[in-house]
């Protein structure tokens, strides 16, 4: 699967060495143009894929050696354990407590971090990007200078773009 995650990934550099891109959607235009048996699929994501993981930052889950496990087990109740095993025998699970010790001023250690089942929130989409962003007058004035440049659709889609922003 790694091989041919790379032989995509460089057969998609080799055909975009020699092709200008001015928008995502030229950009889906050659990727869809790229030699490939069999052809890619292009997946657009959407704003609901992208997650906010803020909550996991709390977690030490550094505690769990992830290269040697073979099971996982989360309990609703203990929000703070993960128990895990290095075989697939149920007998040998290990527990251990994976939120971060929080520590005082001065350096020495506190109790564990006591998280409530009511505390732990579900992941949440993170807020719009676009209402944020602000384009400069300056790079406003280039990109329609570029426009002799671009292919139709490309010019079509920053039209659409300079209008909402303004």
């Amino acid at each position: 699967m790694i091989q041919e995650v790379d032989s995509a990934h460089s057969s998609i550099e080799r055909h975009l060495r020699n092709v200008e891109v001015f928008s995502p959607i030229s950009l889906i235009r050659q990727l869809l143009a790229v030699r490939r048996s069999p052809k890619f699929r292009i997946i657009q994501m959407r704003l609901s894929d992208f997650l906010s993981f803020d909550e996991g930052r709390k977690m030490n889950f550094s505690k769990v050696p992830f290269t040697a496990v073979k099971q996982l087990v989360y309990e609703q109740g203990k929000t703070n354990f993960v128990s895990f095993g290095r075989s697939h025998s149920v007998a040998e699970l290990s527990c251990v407590l994976i939120t971060k010790d929080s520590r005082t001023p001065r350096g020495k250690g506190c109790t564990p971090l006591k998280v409530k089942v009511e505390e732990v929130k579900p992941l949440q989409t993170l807020k719009p990007l676009l209402k944020t962003f602000q384009l400069a007058k300056e790079k406003i004035a280039d990109l329609r200078a570029m426009f002799v440049y671009m292919p139709k659709v490309d010019v079509d889609c920053f039209e659409t773009i300079l209008k909402s922003k303004q």
